[in-house]
């Protein structure tokens, strides 16, 4: 059974208990199950699917239906879909797809094409999945199914030549991105068939008539073709004549891990010498890193680094150094850095949260603790500072104090959630409940 998605939560939030499908199964996993139930008695849908949910995992599917069938008559979809399930894994696919079907036609017609298509070619009914696909190819998500469903059942030529038409009609109808999309989907149909070659050179014709528009992900898919049919003096002639260097960056990522992979990292450090910036660090960073080699790998990145994470090298260079028990290196390494933030305090927490990190990785504890008690946001409670010191507690073993903390300030969405959740883990559950039901501040 799939899990509920994040709009279909959204649309569908309780309006009385205030049980989102996330804490309802939260309170069954920690064995509350009272109040999962008195909210799915009164028809909230996401404590009816959480039950179902844990129904089906002990094999009571006959259950599962029955928690799940009141909700079928309000016509909405993630109840047939959740049903459809229900009634896939007894054998019963007719009887799925009919329930997939009716949902065709309405408000989450793609959601029902994806499904149906996916159930149907599970039982190798694929002329059924092409059916429902076929006249809505100009959607990115339907034309992606079309590709994954039609795979080993002998259909890829079928699949290619439909892919190849759509992708000789003009580009103006399809714009930039969809060009792109349906170029990526032929070469994976092309190269599935063992006619790699042929996506390579497609690739490249689009490529080379493009410069100026073409997709990155058109430029990896390419470098990774040639690399898999080892044709990397193809892919260096390519890297080389980019001359401006926009599009051979995502092909010099890919050739420096293969080379770093096989062990030629030196092959892959001067590849990347072709690079710039934080870019070039990165790739750097990543290939030296790998192979063991730290302090290069440190070296390298350095220059591309700030108080701010703004590219996120930092926060992997100390988790590098950290894993190879360099704590005071990593420690060195911010007190470098701190002179930097000139007083911004996004960039003096950002660095205190990561010194604090790396004192509890140095069994540090309290050494941490205090040093996030001492930034300003604990006078001013703010949510930054919340999260900082709950997960230090949470990790150092302490949750009665996380909550003490997210008691402390002021109510939002993120602290409530942050709450309940505790409280439900650690047995306060009528508090979790009474703090769900209630209307946030700015509500």
């Amino acid at each position: 059974m799939q899990n509920v998605t994040e709009p279909e939560r959204s649309a569908s939030r309780p309006r009385g208990s205030g049980l989102t499908h996330t804490y309802a199964r939260l309170l069954l996993e920690h064995g509350h199950p009272e109040p999962v139930r008195a909210a799915a008695a009164q028809g909230e849908w996401e404590c009816s699917l959480a039950l179902a949910e844990e129904a089906e995992a002990r094999g009571d599917r006959a259950a599962a239906e029955e928690l799940i069938a009141p909700h079928l008559a309000t016509g909405r979809w993630r109840p047939a879909e959740v049903a459809a399930g229900l009634l896939e894994a007894q054998g019963r696919i007719d009887e799925a797809l009919t329930l997939l079907g009716g949902h065709l036609g309405g408000g989450s017609a793609c959601e029902a094409r994806v499904a149906y298509a996916r159930a149907a070619a599970r039982h190798g009914r694929v002329d059924e999945a092409l059916a429902v696909l076929r006249p809505h190819l100009a959607d990115t998500w339907t034309l992606r199914t079309l590709v994954e469903v039609t795979e080993g059942h002998g259909r890829d030529v079928e699949i290619a030549g439909l892919l190849e038409a759509l992708l000789a009609e003009p580009a103006t109808q399809w714009g930039a991105d969809r060009g792109s999309t349906l170029a990526l989907a032929l070469c994976q149909v092309l190269d599935r068939q063992g006619r790699g070659d042929e996506a390579a050179r497609l690739l490249r014709a689009r490529i080379d008539a493009m410069r100026g528009s073409v997709r990155g992900g058109e430029v990896k898919e390419y470098a990774r073709l040639l690399v898999r049919q080892g044709r990397r003096a193809e892919l260096l002639a390519f890297i080389t004549d980019d001359t401006q260097h926009r599009l051979a960056e995502h092909a010099i990522r890919i050739l420096a891990a293969e080379l770093a992979g096989e062990g030629r990292v030196d092959e892959a450090v001067d590849l990347a010498a072709a690079l710039s910036g934080a870019t070039r660090a990165g790739v750097l960073f990543s290939v030296l890193g790998r192979s063991g080699r730290i302090d290069e790998a440190v070296a390298a990145v350095r220059p591309a680094l700030d108080p701010w994470d703004s590219n996120g090298l930092l926060c992997n260079v100390l988790d590098l150094l950290a894993d190879d028990r360099r704590v005071a290196q990593a420690l060195a390494l911010l007190d470098e850095l701190a002179p930097r933030t000139q007083g911004d305090r996004d960039a003096e927490q950002t660095l205190d949260s990561y010194r604090a990190w790396m004192l509890c990785e140095d069994g540090r504890e309290e050494e941490a603790f205090a040093l996030l008690l001492a930034d300003p946001g604990a006078q001013e409670g703010t949510g930054h500072w919340a999260f900082l010191v709950t997960d230090h507690l949470d990790r150092t073993g302490r949750p009665a104090e996380a909550i003490d903390v997210l008691l402390s300030v002021p109510r939002t969405g993120w602290s409530r959630s942050q709450l309940a959740e505790r409280m439900i883990k650690y047995g306060r559950v009528e508090e979790a409940l009474a703090l769900l039901r209630a209307p946030l501040p700015d509500a």
